[in-house]
């Protein structure tokens, strides 16, 4: 019996090494794939943040354009409408005193114009001197 006992006994002492030794790797692996998915996320951090970067470039590049387009069709518009395009804008300008962006006073020329308020662009100038006026006037002071 004691010979059995000493087996079992080694058998244990084996066992516990073992599983030792396995508790030790398994830790070790770990510590290894932590370091592993570590490196694959520090090195696909900058690739996602380029394409979210790049896909967030491509929509900003998208809106100017649209812009853009936009605005070379009102200026073809107020080219088209008022003739000598600019002329009537350096007007414009002149009787809004530069208060008012030339693609906003394009715009609200070529409505006026469009719909009848405004037969010319002189027109339009006196009208919104006239509101320049008016609103510039009736401010109250500070």
């Amino acid at each position: 019996m004691k010979r059995a006992s000493a087996v079992l006994d080694l058998d244990k002492r084996d066992y516990d090494r073992k599983l030792r030794q396995a508790a030790q790797d398994a830790e070790k692996r770990g510590k290894q794939l932590r370091q592993s998915f570590g490196k694959m996320r520090d090195a696909i951090l900058p690739v996602t943040v380029a394409i979210g970067g790049t896909a967030g470039l491509v929509v900003a590049l998208g809106k100017l354009s649209q812009a853009g387009s936009r605005s070379i069709a009102i200026q073809e518009a107020f080219a088209s409408r008022t003739g000598d395009a600019t002329g009537s804008l350096e007007m414009l300008r002149a009787a809004t005193h530069g208060l008012i962006g030339d693609v906003d006073l394009m715009t609200q020329a070529n409505v006026a114009l469009t719909m009848g308020a405004a037969k010319n662009a002189e027109e339009f100038a006196n009208l919104a001197r006239t509101t320049i006026s008016t609103a510039t006037s009736t401010v109250p002071a500070s």
